[in-house]
């Protein structure tokens, strides 16, 4: 009876309490000071290796044999977005040093082609610093203000509209960059 009671208690406080993203940072900070957090963090590691050992074996023979595997598939936009961009920053490198091949569209403005390059590697960029990809990880990623770094609401409404403007901003510039790939999917090659 007892057991039953506790557990009853446990669930009910569980729920009634769950934590929001500052007290778990804060929670988090305070366990990583004891002592026996690197050895509960190892033996979460060595496990999680262990459990993804199988996955990991399967997903390089799909490698071999087919290509790529099914994290590819999951994930279909990050895959193309790894695979495009380190090209097409390159490509608009090529493009800007030595200019040979220009699409009829541009064929009186030259520098309009390096401009609508540059609006497709910027979209990319995005989308790889938007997935954690292609080398950028979540500093790179802006996120919105917190409220704790301000003490008069005001001031927060104002940094968070400026935040979503510049996401706008953001998510317009890629959408644009994207609709020329598309455009000139065709016309880039050299």
């Amino acid at each position: 009876m007892s057991d039953q009671s506790n557990w009853v208690r446990f669930e009910a406080n569980r729920d009634n309490h769950r934590m929001n993203p500052e007290d778990f940072s804060t929670e988090l900070e305070t366990r990583r000071g004891r002592w026996w957090f690197p050895v509960v963090w190892a033996y979460e590691s060595v496990l999680t290796y262990l459990q993804d050992t199988p996955l990991q074996i399967k997903w390089f023979f799909q490698r071999r044999f087919r290509g790529f595997d099914d994290r590819d598939v999951w994930g279909l936009d990050s895959a193309i977005t790894r695979f495009v961009y380190p090209r097409l920053k390159e490509f608009v490198r090529w493009q800007c040093e030595h200019g040979l091949g220009t699409p009829l569209d541009f064929a009186e403005n030259p520098v309009g082609w390096i401009d609508a390059l540059g609006k497709m590697e910027k979209a990319f960029e995005s989308m790889a610093k938007e997935q954690f990809v292609c080398g950028f990880d979540a500093k790179d990623f802006p996120s919105p203000p917190s409220k704790n770094g301000y003490k008069d609401p005001a001031d927060y409404d104002q940094a968070f509209k400026e935040w979503r403007r510049t996401e706008y901003a953001n998510v317009k510039a890629t959408e644009e960059g994207l609709a020329l790939f598309a455009k000139y999917y065709q016309n880039l090659w050299d």
